[in-house]
């Protein structure tokens, strides 16, 4: 079974910086009945992804996915450390 992203996210956040992510909607558009939900997830050194879903839990879950796929990428660019655009640095476990 595939981890949440959210929770995969939190965890790995809790994990390295002893904080928690941010989630908020920050916009709702489209019929009440088929909305566009938007929702930025902040990291704790103030980084925002935002990404629209459906509804709330589809829309975090892209937002983490971003988030996920971005610290992927700086793994494979800066080896086993992740650099956030504050340049917090945060060094993962092989």
């Amino acid at each position: 079974m595939e981890t949440n992203p959210i929770i995969k996210l939190s965890e790995i956040i809790q994990k390295y910086c002893k904080k928690n992510i941010k989630t908020r909607v920050v916009g709702k558009i489209g019929e009440p009945h088929c909305p566009t939900i938007s929702v930025e997830i902040e990291l704790p050194y103030g980084a925002i992804y935002q990404a629209t879903g459906l509804n709330k839990k589809i829309a975090k879950q892209k937002a983490a996915m971003q988030v996920l796929e971005a610290i992927e990428y700086w793994k494979s660019m800066v080896g086993n450390s992740f650099i956030t655009p504050q340049h917090a640095i945060i060094i993962f476990d092989n």
